[in-house]
């Protein structure tokens, strides 16, 4: 099986952490990333096959974050997690580009599922 290439952005370490640990596969790489400048060093370097990130990340806005990763990473799914579970919420951050939104507290079993369905 071919390896897939993780970035994880979180401004919390321990919670990108976490995950990291959580999701660790043979045929998963990951790099963790807190700042949008770490992001931007990362994919000049990196092919990437899937993005977890938190909604909000030091020195970006949401929107133009977003509209970032999407025209860096055309065909990448990205996955947000964020603090609000509300409908209007999700349908606003798949407005913006993301794939899907899974919100805290973060079901690790559901981060596990969703990562399995897009790659």
């Amino acid at each position: 099986m071919e390896e897939k290439y993780i970035l994880i952005v979180n401004q919390d370490i321990i919670v990108s952490s976490i995950m990291q640990r959580y999701l660790v596969a043979d045929t998963l790489t990951f790099s963790l990333a807190q700042r949008f400048f770490e992001v931007e060093e990362l994919l000049k370097k990196q092919n990437v096959d899937l993005v977890i990130t938190d909604l909000i990340i030091d020195g970006l806005s949401t929107n133009e974050y977003i509209a970032f990763l999407n025209k860096k990473l055309p065909n990448v799914p990205i996955i947000v997690t964020c603090h609000m579970d509300h409908t209007s919420i999700k349908a606003e951050i798949e407005l913006l580009g993301a794939t899907t939104s899974i919100p805290f507290p973060l079901k690790l079993s559901k981060l596990k599922a969703t990562l399995k369905h897009y790659l």
